[in-house]
Protein backbone atom coordinates (compact mmCIF):
# COMPACT_ATOMS: atom_id res chain seq x y z
CA UNK A 1 0.00 0.00 0.00
CA UNK A 2 1.17 3.09 -0.97
CA UNK A 3 -0.17 6.74 1.00
CA UNK A 4 0.71 10.09 1.49
CA UNK A 5 1.16 11.55 5.30
CA UNK A 6 0.44 15.09 5.76
CA UNK A 7 1.08 16.13 9.11
CA UNK A 8 1.04 19.24 11.47
CA UNK A 9 1.49 19.43 15.61
CA UNK A 10 2.17 23.01 17.67
CA UNK A 11 1.19 24.52 20.93
CA UNK A 12 -1.37 27.21 18.83
CA UNK A 13 -1.56 30.89 20.46
CA UNK A 14 -2.23 30.85 23.91
CA UNK A 15 -0.97 26.58 25.30
CA UNK A 16 2.61 27.67 26.65
CA UNK A 17 3.36 23.97 25.50
CA UNK A 18 2.34 21.59 23.00
CA UNK A 19 1.13 18.48 24.79
CA UNK A 20 0.08 16.83 21.45
CA UNK A 21 1.88 13.19 20.01
CA UNK A 22 1.67 12.35 16.63
CA UNK A 23 3.17 9.03 15.44
CA UNK A 24 3.14 9.18 11.37
CA UNK A 25 4.51 5.71 10.11
CA UNK A 26 7.97 5.07 11.59
CA UNK A 27 8.70 8.62 12.75
CA UNK A 28 7.43 9.91 16.51
CA UNK A 29 6.88 13.79 17.18
CA UNK A 30 6.27 14.48 20.52
CA UNK A 31 6.78 18.13 22.87
CA UNK A 32 7.89 19.64 19.45
CA UNK A 33 6.18 22.00 17.30
CA UNK A 34 5.97 22.19 13.42
CA UNK A 35 7.04 25.39 11.34
CA UNK A 36 4.68 24.05 8.57
CA UNK A 37 2.65 21.40 7.73
CA UNK A 38 4.90 18.37 6.50
CA UNK A 39 4.23 15.65 3.90
CA UNK A 40 5.69 12.01 3.34
CA UNK A 41 5.10 9.12 0.78
CA UNK A 42 5.07 5.73 2.77
CA UNK A 43 4.94 2.24 1.03
CA UNK A 44 4.58 -0.93 2.70
CA UNK A 45 2.34 -3.02 5.01
CA UNK A 46 1.83 -2.21 8.79
CA UNK A 47 1.75 1.47 8.32
CA UNK A 48 0.66 2.98 11.42
CA UNK A 49 -1.21 6.84 11.99
CA UNK A 50 -1.98 8.47 15.16
CA UNK A 51 -3.17 11.37 17.34
CA UNK A 52 -2.89 11.36 21.02
CA UNK A 53 -3.78 14.81 23.00
CA UNK A 54 -2.26 14.90 26.65
CA UNK A 55 -4.67 16.06 28.99
CA UNK A 56 -5.06 18.95 30.29
CA UNK A 57 -5.67 19.68 33.91
CA UNK A 58 -2.91 17.64 35.49
CA UNK A 59 1.02 17.87 35.24
CA UNK A 60 2.41 15.25 32.44
CA UNK A 61 -0.35 15.32 29.55
CA UNK A 62 2.98 15.59 26.69
CA UNK A 63 4.30 12.46 29.09
CA UNK A 64 1.61 10.47 28.48
CA UNK A 65 0.78 10.95 24.80
CA UNK A 66 4.42 10.16 24.18
CA UNK A 67 4.00 6.78 25.86
CA UNK A 68 1.04 6.08 23.86
CA UNK A 69 2.36 7.22 20.32
CA UNK A 70 5.90 5.23 21.29
CA UNK A 71 3.97 1.76 22.24
CA UNK A 72 1.31 2.04 19.10
CA UNK A 73 4.79 2.14 17.07
CA UNK A 74 5.94 -0.76 18.69
CA UNK A 75 3.30 -2.47 18.95
CA UNK A 76 1.19 -2.27 15.87
CA UNK A 77 -0.72 -5.44 15.49
CA UNK A 78 -2.74 -4.83 18.28
CA UNK A 79 -3.69 -1.89 19.06
CA UNK A 80 -5.81 -3.13 22.56
CA UNK A 81 -1.86 -4.45 23.69
CA UNK A 82 -0.01 -1.26 22.60
CA UNK A 83 -2.41 0.74 24.65
CA UNK A 84 -2.52 -1.64 27.65
CA UNK A 85 1.31 -1.16 27.69
CA UNK A 86 1.08 2.09 27.46
CA UNK A 87 -0.97 2.26 30.62
CA UNK A 88 1.57 -0.15 32.38
CA UNK A 89 4.00 2.14 31.62
CA UNK A 90 2.17 5.43 32.70
CA UNK A 91 1.90 4.02 35.71
CA UNK A 92 5.56 2.92 36.83
CA UNK A 93 6.40 6.76 35.55
CA UNK A 94 3.60 7.78 38.10
CA UNK A 95 5.25 5.74 40.57
CA UNK A 96 8.89 6.80 40.39
CA UNK A 97 7.34 10.65 39.86
CA UNK A 98 4.23 11.27 42.10
CA UNK A 99 3.76 14.69 40.07
CA UNK A 100 2.85 12.71 36.90
CA UNK A 101 0.61 10.07 38.65
CA UNK A 102 -2.96 11.35 37.35
CA UNK A 103 -1.63 11.88 33.59
CA UNK A 104 -3.51 10.96 31.08
CA UNK A 105 -4.31 11.00 27.17
CA UNK A 106 -6.70 10.75 24.61
CA UNK A 107 -6.32 8.81 20.72
CA UNK A 108 -7.09 8.15 17.43
CA UNK A 109 -5.85 6.61 14.68
CA UNK A 110 -5.41 4.21 11.69
CA UNK A 111 -3.75 1.00 11.31
CA UNK A 112 -2.92 0.02 7.49
CA UNK A 113 -2.82 -3.70 6.15
CA UNK A 114 -3.75 -6.10 3.73
CA UNK A 115 -5.95 -3.51 1.89
CA UNK A 116 -7.76 -2.68 4.93
CA UNK A 117 -8.05 0.29 7.49
CA UNK A 118 -8.15 -0.65 11.20
CA UNK A 119 -9.54 2.94 12.64
CA UNK A 120 -9.64 3.08 16.80
CA UNK A 121 -10.48 5.62 19.03
CA UNK A 122 -10.05 6.58 23.10
CA UNK A 123 -11.41 9.69 24.11
CA UNK A 124 -12.60 13.01 21.86
CA UNK A 125 -9.92 12.95 19.10
CA UNK A 126 -11.55 12.31 16.04
CA UNK A 127 -10.74 10.13 12.35
CA UNK A 128 -12.93 11.53 9.46
CA UNK A 129 -13.03 9.50 5.84
CA UNK A 130 -13.59 11.40 2.78
CA UNK A 131 -14.74 9.32 0.01
CA UNK A 132 -16.83 11.38 -1.93
CA UNK A 133 -18.30 12.84 1.00
CA UNK A 134 -16.80 13.32 4.44
CA UNK A 135 -17.98 10.84 7.17
CA UNK A 136 -17.16 11.00 10.60
CA UNK A 137 -15.51 6.98 11.82
CA UNK A 138 -14.96 7.83 15.59
CA UNK A 139 -17.44 8.12 18.51
CA UNK A 140 -16.45 10.94 21.10
CA UNK A 141 -16.06 9.33 24.54
CA UNK A 142 -17.33 12.55 26.08
CA UNK A 143 -20.29 14.04 27.57
CA UNK A 144 -21.77 15.86 25.04
CA UNK A 145 -21.42 13.53 22.68
CA UNK A 146 -23.52 11.15 25.09
CA UNK A 147 -25.96 13.60 25.45
CA UNK A 148 -26.55 14.68 21.88
CA UNK A 149 -25.65 11.55 19.75
CA UNK A 150 -29.16 10.02 19.63
CA UNK A 151 -31.07 13.26 18.96
CA UNK A 152 -31.38 12.86 15.31
CA UNK A 153 -29.12 15.59 14.66
CA UNK A 154 -27.33 15.56 10.60
CA UNK A 155 -23.26 14.83 10.84
CA UNK A 156 -23.09 18.79 10.60
CA UNK A 157 -25.55 19.98 13.37
CA UNK A 158 -24.19 17.06 15.68
CA UNK A 159 -20.91 18.96 15.64
CA UNK A 160 -21.92 22.40 16.19
CA UNK A 161 -23.94 21.24 18.89
CA UNK A 162 -20.90 19.97 20.21
CA UNK A 163 -18.19 22.42 19.61
CA UNK A 164 -20.12 25.19 21.08
CA UNK A 165 -21.32 23.76 24.35
CA UNK A 166 -19.94 24.78 27.12
CA UNK A 167 -19.28 21.00 28.43
CA UNK A 168 -17.44 19.67 25.43
CA UNK A 169 -14.27 19.41 26.82
CA UNK A 170 -15.37 16.79 29.75
CA UNK A 171 -14.35 13.10 28.66
CA UNK A 172 -15.75 9.51 29.62
CA UNK A 173 -12.67 7.84 28.72
CA UNK A 174 -8.91 8.08 28.39
CA UNK A 175 -5.86 6.58 28.66
CA UNK A 176 -4.10 6.83 32.08
CA UNK A 177 -1.84 5.13 34.82
CA UNK A 178 -4.37 4.07 37.08
CA UNK A 179 -6.69 0.96 36.85
CA UNK A 180 -9.98 2.10 35.46
CA UNK A 181 -11.30 1.24 32.39
CA UNK A 182 -10.73 2.90 29.03
CA UNK A 183 -13.15 2.13 26.09
CA UNK A 184 -11.56 1.20 22.79
CA UNK A 185 -13.33 1.41 19.52
CA UNK A 186 -12.04 -0.37 16.75
CA UNK A 187 -13.52 -0.83 13.85
CA UNK A 188 -12.02 -2.08 10.39
CA UNK A 189 -12.80 -1.18 6.39
CA UNK A 190 -11.96 -1.96 3.12
CA UNK A 191 -8.90 0.90 1.64
CA UNK A 192 -9.76 2.38 -1.90
CA UNK A 193 -7.50 4.54 -3.79
CA UNK A 194 -8.62 7.71 -3.25
CA UNK A 195 -9.48 7.89 0.62
CA UNK A 196 -8.66 10.67 2.18
CA UNK A 197 -8.65 10.21 6.23
CA UNK A 198 -8.20 13.12 8.78
CA UNK A 199 -6.97 12.20 12.05
CA UNK A 200 -6.90 15.05 14.62
CA UNK A 201 -7.03 17.02 17.81
CA UNK A 202 -10.19 18.71 19.35
CA UNK A 203 -7.56 21.58 18.95
CA UNK A 204 -8.35 21.35 15.22
CA UNK A 205 -11.89 20.41 14.63
CA UNK A 206 -13.86 22.90 17.10
CA UNK A 207 -12.34 25.45 15.14
CA UNK A 208 -14.04 25.22 12.06
CA UNK A 209 -17.27 23.51 10.66
CA UNK A 210 -18.15 20.19 9.74
CA UNK A 211 -18.53 21.59 6.19
CA UNK A 212 -15.35 22.89 6.17
CA UNK A 213 -13.22 20.20 7.06
CA UNK A 214 -15.01 18.63 3.90
CA UNK A 215 -14.02 21.63 2.09
CA UNK A 216 -10.64 21.09 2.93
CA UNK A 217 -10.60 17.09 2.49
CA UNK A 218 -11.89 17.79 -1.47
CA UNK A 219 -8.67 19.52 -2.25
CA UNK A 220 -5.77 17.90 -3.70
CA UNK A 221 -2.30 17.35 -1.49
CA UNK A 222 -0.85 20.42 0.60
CA UNK A 223 -3.27 22.46 -0.49
CA UNK A 224 -6.22 21.42 1.71
CA UNK A 225 -3.58 20.67 5.22
CA UNK A 226 -2.62 24.18 4.97
CA UNK A 227 -6.55 26.10 4.75
CA UNK A 228 -6.94 23.92 7.61
CA UNK A 229 -4.11 24.75 9.71
CA UNK A 230 -4.85 28.55 8.66
CA UNK A 231 -8.49 28.00 10.00
CA UNK A 232 -7.77 26.72 13.38
CA UNK A 233 -4.61 29.14 13.71
CA UNK A 234 -7.26 31.99 13.77
CA UNK A 235 -8.04 31.09 17.17
CA UNK A 236 -5.50 28.41 18.47
CA UNK A 237 -7.22 28.03 21.68
CA UNK A 238 -5.47 24.78 21.90
CA UNK A 239 -2.65 22.09 21.15
CA UNK A 240 -3.27 21.72 16.87
CA UNK A 241 -2.41 18.02 15.51
CA UNK A 242 -3.57 16.34 12.44
CA UNK A 243 -2.68 13.84 9.98
CA UNK A 244 -4.04 13.58 6.72
CA UNK A 245 -3.39 10.06 4.77
CA UNK A 246 -4.50 9.71 1.48
CA UNK A 247 -4.51 6.19 -0.27
CA UNK A 248 -2.07 6.07 -3.66
CA UNK A 249 -2.89 2.52 -4.24
CA UNK A 250 -3.21 -1.03 -2.81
Amino acid sequence: MMVEALYYTGRGRIREKNEDSLVVGDIIFNRGELEEVRSRILEGEGLIFAVADGMGGYPGGEVASGVIVNELRREKDSIGRALERARMRMREIGLENKVLSHMGSVVSGIFLEDKTVKIFNVGDSRTYLYRDSLKQMTEDDSYVWELLAGKGLSPGELHEEIRHHYKKNIVTSALTGERGRYNLAEKRMEAEVGDRFLICSDGLWEEMEYSFIEECLEMEGLKGARRLLERANIEARDNISFIIVEIKSK
